[in-house]
């Protein structure tokens, strides 16, 4: 009998991070995303999450290291575990606070549409620059997948954030 809870590494990168390298990244994990036969929707949201956690810290850390692990951890109604550690001048700073209440925000809501129309609703009342819609369209793409935040083990100080991401059944 197949052992249905084995996890297989898909992607594993440390590196420091810029703005310049997200294109490329978006593209490696397209190709491996792709190479491992998922399909489409679900490559596209999974690029769509990835980026939008590396540019958040790109924007808000100020040391850009960061480890990016994409783990398939079931075969059976295959999940993938998306894993970003990175390194942070201070884990109590302003925007760390803002970010897990944020998150914790975010992860209140039950209905992703709802959850969507009240974020850009609150969006518009920010100024130009500030959109803050990246952790709710994270929410929204991972198909309502809670987004759990925690002190990494591999940067001190830094956070690690994980999302389980279901993939569609071919």
């Amino acid at each position: 009998m197949e052992n249905t809870n084995t996890s297989i590494l898909i992607y594993e990168n440390e590196s420091e991070i810029k703005w310049s390298d997200l294109n490329l990244i978006r593209n490696i994990i397209n190709n491996v995303l792709t190479e491992k036969n998922i399909n489409n929707h679900d490559i596209g949201a999974l690029v769509m999450i990835v980026n939008e956690l590396l540019e958040n810290i790109c924007k808000y850390t100020h040391d850009k290291k960061v480890k990016l692990t994409l783990t398939q951890i079931k075969k059976s109604h295959p999940i993938i575990l998306i894993k970003i550690e990175n390194s942070v001048k201070d884990y109590y700073s302003k925007n760390l606070i803002e970010l897990k209440k944020e998150i914790k925000r975010v992860n209140s809501y039950n209905d992703m549409d709802k959850l969507m129309i009240e974020s850009v609703l609150r969006s518009s009342e920010l100024s130009k620059n500030e959109s803050k819609l990246g952790i709710p369209l994270i929410r929204k793409l991972s198909k309502g997948a809670k987004i759990i935040i925690n002190k990494s083990k591999k940067f001190n100080p830094g956070i690690l954030i994980k999302i389980k991401y279901k993939l569609d059944q071919n």
